[in-house]
Parts: structure tokens; sequence; C-alpha cells
């Protein structure tokens, strides 16, 4: 699959023990979507735990640039999303769905939103990977970039061999 520069995945989790997504953590969730959508092409992603609600909202969008990505259970499509876009959007309540943006290799930004909330384990991860370079914390002023996985992998093959070598 080819990248599409003008092509964002905005991909969204949902409630959790940490993260409610009360109604205004939805609204700026549509907002943001919307306010891209005006540029880019957006395919919106939800999980298993994405609000009905937001969902129901999103696909009310009446915009030629915006699709959502209703198969949730078709992980070969999901793969294509996320090998076809730009950019991926993450909201930051799901390592494991930020964890899989990175690996797509294109630029990866967090979106927060209840931050209040945010437990200090997830502080650290996202500390981890913006200081690596591997995700940035999204605003409005969106560039894509790319990262490299195997750079990263081969950076630290090293280290622990070195580790390894010298005890």
């Amino acid at each position: 699959n080819v990248r599409n520069k003008k092509t964002i995945n905005f991909i969204i989790g949902g409630p959790n023990k940490y993260f409610k997504y009360n109604r205004q953590t939805q609204k700026k969730i549509f907002n943001e979507i919307k306010f891209l959508g005006e540029k880019f092409k957006v395919n919106i992603i939800p999980s298993r735990r994405t609000p009905n609600s937001l969902i129901i909202e999103l696909s009310k969008i009446n915009m030629e640039n915006v699709h959502i990505f209703d198969d949730l259970f078709n992980p070969k499509e999901y793969g294509e999303l996320l090998s076809e876009g730009n950019s991926q959007i993450v909201t930051w309540d799901s390592i494991s769905m930020v964890s899989e943006a990175i690996s797509s290799e294109a630029g990866t930004f967090l979106f927060k939103f209840e931050e209040e909330l945010c437990p200090k384990r997830y502080h650290e991860f996202f500390d981890k990977i913006t200081n690596h370079n591997l995700a940035q914390f999204y605003n409005q002023n969106i560039k894509p970039y790319k990262i490299s996985i195997s750079e990263y992998n081969e950076s630290l093959k090293t280290k622990i061999l070195n580790k390894i070598q010298s005890n």
C-alpha cells in the first residue's frame, strides 16, 4: 500500500478504568475530526470501546473527506488503513492502539483529553516515545513526519549486545 499524503487516520479508543469519555471529550473529538476533514481525508477508526453515541454523531458528519471504518472485526482492512494513512492521530487512552499506530511507521500524534485522569505510567510511556521521536502530541498545525522503527530497533539491539558483552 502507498501512503496518501492527504490521508489521516483518527483512531479512537473508549472508556476504561482511567478515562470516562464524557460528553465534553466526545465533543472535542467530533469537532477535531470536522476540522481535519476540511483539509484531509480522515479515516475514523473506532475501537470496540468507542461509545456508540460518539460513533452515531460521527456518522452524521456529512463531509466527503470523512469516512468511518465500521468493520471492527476485520484486521486485514484495519492494517491496510494503517498503512495508507500518512499520519495517525490516536486517542491516548490505549497504549496498545498507540503502539500499533507507531508500528505503521507513519507519524503518530497523541490526542490528549481528560488530562487530570491520565495515570503516571501512561505519562512515563508517552515521555519515552516522544523523547525517541516515535510520536508527538497532537495540535491543529499537524505536519506529517516519518519514523523508522527498524533504526530504533537496530540502535536498541546494539545497546543490548554491548551491555551483554561488557558483562
